[in-house]
């Protein structure tokens, strides 16, 4: 069956990460500390962020996992090498059961292929024109919302997330309307590639 872009629940997202526990070398366990989503046709943006309440991914997920299961299609920017393996590492470590196969669209790995231009999110929106401030984190500022959640880094980390939705969200339009997408695949955890490295 073709899939009709237009006739679709389409929901975009966007999570960011923390680091959990040194395992080898430089590589380090991460779990989410954001999530962001919004549905393509509506201006609501929604995102739950850690908080010193809130300090357990327990509180990030059952909102968004609803939102999840009601898309037809779900859109991000490098989600199946990303943010949809950190909410299975969530998932795995809550308990709960893991992600049902998703229709994705990947605003980075499903771009026609080109050369020497950046894939970045920031670089895709200026090139398409798509208002994206991203608000600039430093290593202090990640810092102080990994280790204390104050109420400031609690604001910086959701205006972050909710600045890459809003702004993949244009994307995602203006990468139709161009015709530079190729079509939908489905991210099935039971099949997808795992990461380079595992201890």
């Amino acid at each position: 069956m073709k899939f009709e872009r237009e006739a679709s629940e389409i929901l975009v997202f966007d999570c960011e990460a923390r680091p959990t526990a040194w395992i080898s070398g430089d590589f380090v366990g991460k779990s989410m500390t954001a999530v962001s989503w919004s549905w393509v046709g509506s201006d609501l943006v929604h995102s739950r962020v850690l908080t010193r309440e809130m300090y357990d991914t327990a509180g990030l997920l059952p909102d968004f996992l609803a939102a999840l299961e009601c898309a037809d299609v779900v859109v991000g920017h490098y989600i199946r090498g990303f943010d949809l393996p950190l909410i299975c590492g969530d998932l795995e470590r809550l308990g709960w059961a893991p992600l049902n196969p998703t229709l994705t669209i990947d605003t980075k790995s499903d771009r026609l292929t080109t050369l020497g231009l950046s894939e970045s999110l920031g670089n895709l929106a200026a090139r398409y024109e798509v208002d994206h401030e991203k608000l600039p984190m430093t290593e202090p500022m990640w810092e102080e919302h990994n280790l204390w959640q104050t109420p400031r880094s609690v604001e910086w980390v959701r205006e972050r997330v909710e600045g890459d939705v809003i702004a993949n969200k244009d994307l995602y339009i203006e990468l139709l309307i161009e015709e530079r997408l190729r079509s939908p695949k489905v991210w099935d955890p039971a099949g997808a590639k795992m990461p380079r490295y595992r201890a």
